[in-house]
């Protein structure tokens, strides 16, 4: 579900949505914006994810929620971090350059060089031109 749809889990309109699939494992990709410190932005979403989980309408209808952030654990509202709360946390890093060789060759691209640890989108995107480097083109007239 998007980070918009889990902020208003808590209106009446979705009730029913979360009645018919209790005992459901929900997915919220990019939260940052639903699980951002409520010190620094007023948002109110924190509050519903926090019944959704650890309420009585959480308990209820049995959901559970994983949740991708790109920020920062500190930026994580302090009472998502309290114990009992989070089940588990996991930081994707780099893969290490034995393992992205090793995938890189499972994936099809033997002769790759690899140099390094990649990320798994450099990995799963090998061949594809990144934004990384930029052509350049003279300027004017070429001389032939």
């Amino acid at each position: 579900i998007t980070p918009e749809l889990a902020g208003s889990m808590g209106s009446p309109e979705l009730a029913r949505f979360l009645i018919s699939n209790a005992n459901s494992v929900f997915v919220i990709e990019d939260a940052e914006q639903l699980m951002v410190s409520r010190e620094k932005s007023k948002a109110t979403s924190i509050s519903t994810l926090l019944n959704l989980t650890d309420g009585i309408l959480g308990e209820s209808l049995g959901i559970q929620i994983i949740a991708t952030f790109n920020t920062e654990l500190y930026n994580i509202d302090k009472a998502l971090l309290r114990k009992g709360r989070m089940l588990a946390k996991y930081e994707f890093k780099l893969l290490e350059q034995d393992k992205t060789a090793s995938l890189l060759k499972e994936l099809g691209h033997a002769d790759a060089v690899v140099n390094g640890p990649m990320s798994l989108a450099d990995i799963f995107n090998y061949e594809k031109p990144g934004f990384d480097t930029v052509e350049t083109r003279p300027i004017g007239f070429v001389v032939r």
